[in-house]
């Protein structure tokens, strides 16, 4: 995705998303290793729905391994099983005794009807971390029903409803409040025989919600990445062999993120020696740590390489295709390697910076901080014609939409879009990351008409 590193400057707006509601933790509870017995008179009767599944509380699987992969590379075995897996599992998931530290919520059925080690697959169905969402959702609609003397998982249509409504009163976009509803979904008791997402009355309120509150995202991008790579071929990222470890490594971060459209939970499972890491002459290709799971679980998503470009290599013809250069990914990740190199580095590709400390393993908040730093610092330090102001909100998930827009723009294939983003479908990039980059082309039509009064 050359295409996007030669940008021509354009107007910016401000805006953007929202930020998530703090998530709820979950209490603890034991379940019984009887599991063929049942309680008769405390069966809970469900109908499960065919684009929901019905699961039980987010805590019901143990928590996920903290950030960073330092951990070896050996493909561990499942527990009770005489073969290797072809994907290795984290070990803090893989042990089926962690089920007896699961958290209070419905079954899957409403009784133990399943063994602990199928329970545990069934529960795997959802990421944790979209378990951990729900549950603070579904907290949060506990807590509005308790001061209204409402049992949440029995409640009325119309108190669920008008949830919604105080939720849209608070300022939750459309969006956001379709995934309370989802979440409320996961416990609620059905009503009518229905889920509530496929209630009709649920539906109508949505389609008046969506005409009298239409969901609005920014059509111009937020920042100009024209300035920020100017910057980023000027002191103090150049030059790039002496500059200090701080500013090679967000320019370093940078670069794949604009290059390679990932999401930063895929940059930060990044691993930084052989296979995961080979320069060839033309390319770097990376993959990610072999634990890692992605958003989306599938062979397709799995399995793809991040591949970055070389970008006007050496021997250069002329000065611009020197300074060019500087923009170079397979570049900037040797010196980066080259400089982080020690004996106890863990697998990780990006480190902390801090130079008090030995290399650690960061988080994926860190690593979107230093790209929304690193834009703040090219903002700040421009000057002359490219002096703008610092826009508001910017987030390190505008490099997806950024880099797609732009490659698009470029004349590059969607289809090649969309496999290095990994998107499946060409309609998630035309509906949530294309972005009017070309806006100012707009005003030609007005300007032709106005030339009549020559």
């Amino acid at each position: 995705m050359s295409q996007i590193l030669l940008q021509v400057r354009r107007t910016n707006l401000s805006g953007r998303r929202c930020v998530p509601p703090p998530l709820v933790p979950a209490s603890p509870l034991c379940v019984s290793s009887d599991w063929k017995g049942s309680s008769k008179g405390h069966r809970r009767q469900c109908i499960p729905d065919p684009h929901h599944t019905v699961l039980a509380a987010s805590s019901l699987v143990p928590r996920p391994p903290q950030p960073g992969f330092s951990g070896s590379l050996d493909s561990p075995t499942v527990p009770g099983s005489s073969h290797t897996t072809r994907r290795p599992v984290a070990t803090s998931q893989s042990s089926v005794s962690q089920i007896d530290s699961l958290a209070t919520a419905p079954t899957l059925t409403g009784d133990s009807a399943f063994p602990p080690e199928v329970l545990h697959i069934l529960l795997a169905s959802r990421a944790p971390a979209t378990q951990r969402s729900y549950a603070a959702k579904w907290a949060r609609f506990q807590r509005w029903c308790s001061t209204r003397l409402v049992h949440p998982s029995t409640s009325p249509l119309a108190q669920v409803l008008r949830y919604l409504t105080s939720l849209q009163v608070c300022g939750l976009s459309y969006n956001s409040i379709r995934l309370h509803l989802v979440a409320i979904s996961v416990y609620h008791d059905p009503v009518d025989a229905v889920s509530l997402v496929r209630h009709p009355v649920v539906k109508c309120f949505f389609k008046g919600l969506l005409r009298l509150h239409p969901p609005l995202r920014p059509p111009v991008p937020v920042w100009d990445l024209n300035l920020v790579l100017q910057a980023l071929m000027a002191p103090p990222f150049e030059p790039l062999s002496v500059v200090p470890l701080k500013f090679l490594t967000w320019k370093t971060l940078f670069l794949v993120a604009i290059t390679s459209a990932r999401q930063i939970g895929e940059l930060n499972a990044l691993v930084s020696y052989s296979p995961y890491t080979q320069f060839l002459h033309d390319k770097v290709l990376l993959r990610t740590h072999p634990k890692f799971l992605p958003k989306v679980v599938s062979a397709f998503h799995l399995n793809q390489s991040i591949v970055l470009p070389t970008f006007h290599p050496p021997p250069h013809t002329s000065p611009e295709a020197e300074r060019l250069h500087t923009l170079d990914c397979a570049r900037a990740l040797r010196l980066y390697l080259d400089r982080t190199v020690t004996r106890r580095r863990p697998s990780q590709l990006f480190l902390s910076i801090r130079p008090t400390s030995s290399p650690r393993p960061v988080s994926k908040l860190t690593l979107s901080s230093w790209i929304t730093q690193l834009i703040a610092y090219c903002y700040a330090s421009a000057s002359g014609p490219a002096l703008q102001e610092i826009p508001p909100h910017v987030t390190a998930h505008d490099l997806r939409a950024m880099a797609t827009t732009w490659a698009n723009l470029r004349l590059a294939p969607l289809h090649e879009i969309c496999r290095a983003a990994t998107w499946s479908r060409i309609h998630t990039f035309a509906k949530h990351y294309c972005l009017d980059v070309e806006s100012s082309a707009d005003a030609s039509l007005g300007s032709t008409v106005l030339q009549a009064a020559l």
